[in-house]
């Protein structure tokens, strides 16, 4: 028996990019057990040629929106969670809840957003918006919200660092209803994207196939 252990940093590399090695090395493997000649996809862009690509225009990028992301996030305070009582109190951590979603509710969760003409996604952010806010006694927060960076073909099969946040600045007051906080939600994320994309500079740069995405220079400026 053999027992093979793949190490991968995520800074380099996003949740998909492991599924990707998983299936190039059982192909191989099975190519190699069979005795045929290793056959895998073509990789037309290289992580590299990201990387250098985003390198060259973050300059320019974040001339153009350097100015939105430091406006939307200045003034943020930080949340405090509500300490466990049941838990021991010398020690600090953190841990998970799994909620289990089943087919039908997901069905119904989905024909939802349908008639509110909204994505599952974005439905499903505001309610964990409206959670945090309402565990933490706040009427504002910042939600760090994960976008898939594999839009174009090109990249589909690249292992590499694709995904990057949007973060969003939420505020919900004592009287709205869920379809306000939806609203809000929804508007938010649509302006970040407007920021987030370096396709709307209006500088003459160079610009791969690669960069027409809309996870393109996440980056925001400022802290």
């Amino acid at each position: 028996d053999h027992v093979l252990i793949v190490a991968m940093e995520h800074i380099i590399s996003d949740d998909r990019s492991l599924s990707i090695a998983m299936r190039d090395l059982f192909t191989a493997y099975e190519h190699i057990r069979r005795g045929c000649l290793v056959s895998l996809p073509n990789i037309p862009t290289q992580l590299l040629d990201h990387a250098s690509h985003q390198r060259s225009s973050q300059a320019a990028w974040i001339a153009s929106h350097g100015a939105y992301w430091t406006e939307r996030l200045s003034g943020c305070r930080r949340l405090r969670f509500p300490r466990d009582s049941t838990a021991d109190t010398g020690k600090d951590g953190w841990g998970a809840v799994h909620v289990h979603v089943d087919h039908h509710l997901k069905q119904r969760l989905r024909e939802w957003c349908r008639c509110h003409r909204t994505t599952l996604v974005l439905g499903v952010l505001t309610a964990y918006a409206a959670l945090v806010m309402r565990w933490c006694e706040a009427d504002e927060a910042v939600i760090p919200f994960e976008i898939d960076g594999r839009i174009v073909a090109e990249v589909q099969d690249t292992i590499g660092y694709f995904a990057g946040p949007l973060y969003l600045r939420i505020g919900m007051g004592e009287r709205d209803r869920w379809l306000d906080l939806l609203e809000r939600v929804t508007k938010e994320h649509c302006n970040a994207c407007e920021h987030i994309d370096f396709s709307y500079l209006t500088a003459q740069l160079p610009r791969p196939e690669i960069a027409r995405n809309a996870s393109f220079n996440w980056i925001p400026c400022g802290e």
